[in-house]
């Protein structure tokens, strides 16, 4: 894939360690690639800033960064309005098309199911990201995001 200006590409060109900066608004979060997939998919996790000596937070937000163990985030190379972008990616439990129908044919009413144990566990495995057979699945989806690759960098923005 190719910038406007004619540039190719290849998440594979930032290795391990590479710091990334998350921005949402005008905050910044620090993360670190942790593996490369393909030229169009790699996982970043977040790093803990730690304030330094010198840290003001309203007139010198210094920090250093240290590697965690969050859990990583998948990104992809995806296109936007016909643009490269990065798309975080990210995974939903989604109930079945014919839902209510099964839950009346099995339950013989929603209130029933509602009643039962089976929602209980429907719901524990849902909030969890757990598929249950022939009720619900897991959706891919994808969101645009701003990461910007080669500096890690904590900012929060001192006006809020």
């Amino acid at each position: 894939m190719k910038t406007q200006n004619n540039k190719e590409i290849n998440l594979n060109d930032y290795p391990v360690g590479t710091g990334v900066t998350h921005r949402i608004g005008s905050d910044c979060y620090p993360y670190e690639v942790v593996e490369n997939i393909s030229s169009k998919k790699i996982k970043v996790r977040e790093l803990k800033e730690i304030p330094t000596k010198n840290n003001d937070y309203y007139s010198n937000q210094d920090y250093t960064y240290k590697s965690t163990n969050a859990k990583p985030i998948e990104l992809i190379l995806g296109k936007h309005k016909g643009y490269p972008c990065i798309k975080k990616v990210y995974y939903t439990v989604e109930y079945v098309e014919n839902f209510d129908k099964i839950i009346i044919e099995k339950y013989g009413s929603l209130k029933n199911y509602w009643d039962s144990d089976s929602f209980e566990t429907l719901m524990d495995n849902k909030d969890k990201g757990i598929s249950t057979d022939g009720l619900t699945y897991i959706k891919r989806n994808t969101s645009l995001q701003s990461f910007h690759f080669g500096n890690a960098r904590y900012y929060q923005d001192p006006s809020f």
